[in-house]
């Protein structure tokens, strides 16, 4: 049965010793989840090319844009403008919430933007997918980063996002 599962491409069912079921797609899943929190590790030090990108701020009310919607690098910035922002509020209680926002371009296909409130402001970025490859891989970095900070975001249709970004023009 082994000999016939490899020749299509399914790996057998393994446990370890608590009867916990593993094998190769877990291990693939573990492998890909460090490899991301390395990645973020590195964007916060400095040292990935998506922290070395020089992109701008745009305030509109009490929301802070960095980047650029459809710029994937933009979420090196992002991710350490908050880093820094919670360093700068360290010890105090503060107001933190995390946002999902996404709109639909096509079938099965989703633009993602992310947001994270601090105390009054929202830090946004773009760029991110659930279709291609950098785009991808960004979202997969913004959500292992808001995982990192334990901060469990909540999912809206980026109409939301609108409504806010137009009260406060």
């Amino acid at each position: 049965m082994d000999a016939i599962l490899k020749k299509i491409n399914i790996s057998p069912v393994k446990r370890n010793k608590d009867n916990e079921i593993t094998g190769p797609a877990i291990e693939e899943r573990e492998r890909e989840k460090e490899f991301l929190l390395c990645e973020v590790k590195a964007i916060l030090r400095g040292e990935h090319h998506y922290a070395r990108k020089d992109l701008p701020e745009k305030k509109i009310g009490k929301v802070v844009w960095i980047g650029y919607p459809g710029l994937t690098a933009s979420i090196g910035p992002w991710m350490r403008k908050i880093t820094k922002e919670l360093d700068r509020l360290k010890g105090q209680f503060i107001r933190l919430e995390a946002w999902r926002y996404f709109v639909e371009v096509g079938e099965a296909k989703r633009n993602w933007y992310f947001g994270v409130l601090l105390e009054e402001k929202e830090y946004l970025c773009g760029g991110c997918t659930d279709y291609s490859g950098e785009g991808g891989h960004g979202k997969k970095l913004s959500e292992t980063f808001l995982e990192i900070l334990a901060i469990p975001s909540q999912t809206r249709d980026a109409s939301y996002l609108i409504g806010k970004l137009v009260s406060e023009v």
